[in-house]
């Protein structure tokens, strides 16, 4: 049964019930995500994998049965992966990237579209971001998207993590190109899709909270101070709810810019030392002051979802 994956299984006892995939997918995700299940592209969450054999008549089946091993092995790096980048583990972060670049799952497409990402976080986390970054990550993007405009409304609601990560990133792009109106407008879309998809997930406070902040950050860049405030003020309720420390510190460095454009600055001092101090609780004295210059010289913004 190790050989065995999600989209096999989902596929076989479709086409043995006679079914189409648009009678199986319908009021649990659109037909491409289906589509993308069934050719192994996309792995479905517990929570459609057990939808999806409910309305195939197989509701009896677990979801770990199906979960073979080298799926389970898998994901284990890639979460281990995000969590190097959140946790500044810059050397272990490189090594998942080597390690992943040697295996033969390197040529499959969702897997490429997840470490090439994770490549773009590690460059834009510890080098500076050039002007192809929002190119690039629109070009990940297009891997299982072909169909794409940041002009008009996304016809899919349906994002995988690491597509939300790629269009959170490509919002960036616009944010460290000063294209503030189109850099909002991809946080809006996102932000509305996780409002009216997301508030069913575990991960949905998160995602709110990192949006926020970079809308936070848009508005203030074009002095729309009551707009930013308004966001920030939101997504420090989601970090409160959700924890969090790197989340929390993102939070604190953007508050203590838009104090800095408001002329607070007792506020900006005051935000400043906490970040050093949680640095300091976090890592020790002797690493906290060039820890927090280092974050402190990051470009805008949260890359992190």
């Amino acid at each position: 049964m190790d050989e065995i994956t999600f989209g096999e299984v989902i596929r076989s006892i479709r086409k043995a019930k006679g079914m189409t995939q648009e009678e199986v997918a319908e009021g649990i995700c659109s037909t491409s995500s289906l589509s993308k299940m069934e050719n192994g592209s996309q792995v479905p969450s517990r929570q459609r994998f057990q939808k999806i054999l409910e309305r195939l008549g197989e509701s009896g089946y677990s979801y770990a049965h199906f979960f073979s091993n080298s799926e389970a092995e898998r994901e284990q790096y890639r979460r281990e992966a995000l969590e190097a980048l959140e946790g500044g583990r810059v050397e272990r972060a490189e090594e998942l990237l080597l390690r992943w670049k040697k295996t033969p799952e390197a040529e499959d497409v969702m897997e490429r579209q997840f470490w090439e990402l994770t490549e773009l976080l590690w460059r834009r986390i510890y080098e500076k971001p050039g002007p192809e970054y929002r190119e690039k990550c629109m070009e990940l993007f297009s891997l299982t998207r072909s169909a794409f405009c940041l002009q008009g409304k996304w016809r899919e609601d349906n994002f995988t993590r690491t597509e939300t990560l790629l269009l959170n990133n490509a919002g960036l792009g616009f944010l460290w190109e000063k294209q503030y109106r189109e850099a909002a407008g991809v946080f809006l879309q996102l932000y509305s899709i996780n409002e009216r998809t997301g508030r069913k997930r575990p991960d949905y406070r998160k995602k709110k909270a990192v949006l926020c902040g970079n809308l936070a950050v848009c508005f203030g860049e074009m002095g729309k101070i009551s707009d930013a405030a308004r966001y920030y003020a939101r997504g420090t309720c989601c970090v409160r709810e959700q924890g969090g420390v790197v989340l929390y510190l993102q939070f604190l460095r953007i508050g203590m810019g838009l104090a800095d454009r408001t002329g607070e600055d007792g506020e900006a001092f005051r935000e400043r030392e906490l970040i050093l101090r949680i640095v300091t609780d976090l890592w020790g004295r002797a690493e906290a002051g060039q820890r927090v210059s280092f974050f402190l010289r990051q470009p805008p913004g949260i890359s992190i979802l």
